[in-house]
């Protein structure tokens, strides 16, 4: 990453204890010390922290406030501290929470402190965020439905991995998948309140012939390392505090993790896992990481015996081609860039307002995951003809069939380094395309939709040597059929595939702008 010295300064929030785990302070500290190393100085506020988290926080770069269980005031305490960068520094600060006991109006008190505000969420589950970005870096996170201010952006999806530094040298490795696993990592995140790593290792022992070699990661938070310490021997081996992790998921054939962050990490390191739900916010990334084939989820921990652990793990040691897929799927789903994306977008959202400057570039392959995540954005579900949620492998030979066909072309829209929205041109006779496009959640109602049709309609005509361009969308969808009539289309009801609809035409040459439309009924 690149040194920029007018990043102003940064200030986390977010707390971490054996029951709530670890993840959501390393995880906004993958952020923070990438800040930091751009030349942004940062504070990191959290509510008692253990000394090896304590101490992995001020490695990163950042000074760290220390709260205790008395402060109850926790939101004027964090706003006050918000406001005083803002006075000493002469800049709007960036604040960024993580954790469910933020609510809308803790985040709506920040806000007024005067800060820029990016909350790092899982489930939508608050009634209304108050945040300028939300961010949910989950593979089910576009199907969410968000309630926000009417200007929040929405950074949604793997695309925006909450990666460590340590996984930065990793990006060009390139996993090999033994005919039998042998090497085992076991990692359940920062905490284990409830010790399922003791059930774990009690699957392990049913599978003492196979002659494996077992790495034990555990978390600076976990109050079972004593008992844990007593399960170690000659093929099992405990690690405590480990800031390195990359190397230990690069050395394992198979991991067996909880469902947070690590499940990304392990996608990216092509690491084929066993996936158990720890926490009923892990269930969403389960699901959605087993259904595209990176991982393998066993579901609830509370509901699994030792025996069901070591079946699943005795089956996918055997499985050879399981793993290869697993591992190919994952370093799809995860390319390791998140935080600089983040980063980006967090830059581009201070000079947004003042600057819309946007521009198209061809679709290429690397967007399909992108392209895959907007597609099953719940609004985009709801506006298409064909509903219901969009599965990667039908994607992927879509996008197979789409990329390589002379009769087709897509385009993606950016503001800055930030993709915003996409449309395709699909020829559908010797003269006329057929136009698909949406604009990304957290872009939309600004007209953008207009712009992006101006700016694309004459060199789809020219590459595809067509002269008319017509689109449909359904009655319900208002923002669509203003951005066809604002950019020129003439429309009516039509009947398309059994359903009445707005279809609207326009020739494909030629500016038709139209800042007075009339709605055609």
């Amino acid at each position: 990453m690149q040194s920029s010295p007018e990043l102003p300064p940064l200030l986390v929030r977010a707390d971490a204890d054996a029951r709530r785990g670890a993840g959501h302070v390393l995880r906004s500290l993958a952020l923070a010390r990438a800040w930091r190393e751009r030349g942004g100085s940062v504070r990191f506020v959290t509510l008692r922290p253990a000394p090896a988290l304590k101490r992995r926080i001020q490695l990163a770069g950042a000074i760290v406030i220390e709260l205790d269980d008395s402060q109850s005031n926790d939101g004027e305490l964090t706003a006050g501290l918000l406001a005083q960068l803002q006075q000493s520094s002469g800049e709007r600060p960036w604040g960024i929470v993580d954790g469910y006991h933020f609510d809308d109006a803790y985040q709506a008190q920040l806000r007024r402190a005067g800060c820029n505000l990016l909350v790092i969420d899982d489930n939508a589950h608050l009634p209304r965020y108050e945040a300028d970005i939300i961010l949910n870096h989950g593979i089910h996170a576009p199907q969410l439905d968000y309630h926000a201010r009417d200007d929040a952006w929405f950074l949604l999806g793997t695309e925006y991995a909450l990666l460590r530094a340590d996984f930065d040298c990793w990006r060009d490795f390139r996993r090999a998948i033994p005919a039998r696993a042998k090497n085992i990592l076991v990692t359940l995140g920062g905490g284990d309140a409830d010790n399922v790593t003791a059930r774990v290792l009690e699957a392990l022992a049913q599978l003492d012939g196979l002659d494996l070699s077992v790495q034990v990661l555990v978390g600076p938070l976990n109050p079972h390392v004593s008992a844990l310490a007593e399960r170690a021997g000659a093929n099992i081996q405990l690690q405590t505090d480990v800031a390195d992790t990359a190397a230990l998921m690069a050395w394992a054939d198979i991991a067996i993790a909880a469902g947070g962050t690590t499940a990304w990490e392990l996608a990216f390191m092509q690491t084929p896992a066993l996936i158990l739900v720890l926490a009923e916010n892990q269930a969403g990334v389960a699901e959605g990481i087993d259904n595209f084939g990176a991982a393998q989820t066993l579901g609830e921990a509370g509901n699994l015996t030792s025996a069901d652990i070591a079946n699943a793990l005795r089956e996918l040691i055997f499985d050879p081609a399981r793993r290869q897929r697993m591992a190919e799927r994952g370093r799809v789903l995860v390319d390791g860039r998140g935080v600089e994306r983040i980063i980006t977008a967090m830059a581009e959202r201070r000079r947004f307002f003042s600057n819309v400057d946007f521009y198209l570039r061809p679709a290429r392959e690397s967007d399909q995951l992108l392209l895959w995540q907007w597609a099953n954005d719940a609004a985009v579900r709801r506006n298409s003809f064909h509903g219901g949620t969009i599965d990667w492998q039908a994607h992927e030979e879509w996008c197979a069939a789409k990329f390589a066909s002379a009769d087709c072309r897509i385009w993606i829209m950016q503001v800055g380094a930030l993709p915003v929205g996409q449309i395709r041109y699909q020829r559908i006779s010797v003269d006329t395309a057929e136009i698909s496009f949406s604009i990304a959640r957290g872009f939309r109602g600004r007209q953008l939709g207009t712009r992006l049709l101006e700016a694309s309609a004459e060199r789809a005509a020219r590459e595809l040597g067509i002269g008319r361009l017509q689109g449909a969308v359904k009655l319900d969808n208002e923002a669509s059929r203003r951005a066809f009539l604002k950019a020129g289309f003439q429309g009516w009801r039509e009947s398309v595939e059994g359903e009445v609809c707005w279809v609207f035409r326009r020739a494909a040459h030629g500016s038709a702008r139209r800042e007075d439309y009339v709605a055609v009924h």
